[in-house]
């Protein structure tokens, strides 16, 4: 397990060090089961989650297959469950879900959701912006470099409200 952990950091590194180069770089796709990888992403946030008390629920179903590249995907989950357990520090049931909202021949559309206070209505126009951080920790680099991630796997990624008042992203990724 430490093997597959310290090799995901390379990759991870690789990755971060390409994209701070603007270097271009080819953006290996394999079909991979979408409900494997956010499960293996949410096993990595899973002790800070148990610390805080929060509850994290995969809702995509097995064999979700969609062509990926297994590192950057996983990146960008991270970041937003990161995200998220930040946005819920101190709330008394903090949860995440992940959901599949649409999965056919050429859309695959997943969301991330919190019961956190979600985001503030002065703020949303510039999360994207590097540098922009609503933390006081933090480089405000996370939701800008999985954005780019997330255009490299010919997606994007949107924020919504999710209907319990919580912070909602939404990740959408098309066939060309």
């Amino acid at each position: 397990k430490i093997s597959a952990l310290a090799e995901r950091m390379r990759k991870i590194i690789t990755n971060l060090r390409a994209f701070s180069k603007k270097s271009p770089q080819a953006t290996t796709l394999t079909v991979c089961d979408v409900n494997t990888l956010v499960q293996d992403s949410l096993a990595l946030v899973e002790s800070r989650a148990k610390k805080e008390q929060c509850s994290l629920y995969n809702h995509i179903p097995s064999e979700t297959l969609w062509p990926l590249n297994q590192t950057h995907f996983e990146q960008i989950l991270i970041n937003l469950y990161v995200n998220a357990l930040d946005a819920m520090a101190g709330s008394t049931k903090p949860v995440i879900h992940v959901d599949l909202l649409d999965y056919n021949t050429g859309n695959l559309t997943l969301s991330v959701s919190d019961s956190g206070n979600g985001f503030a209505p002065d703020i949303v126009e510039k999360l994207f912006t590097p540098f922009i951080s609503t933390k006081e920790v933090g480089l405000g680099l996370g939701l800008s470099i999985s954005r780019s991630l997330a255009k490299g796997l010919h997606g994007d990624i949107y924020l919504a409200s999710a209907l319990n008042k919580g912070a909602m992203i939404i990740l959408e990724f098309n066939h060309d």
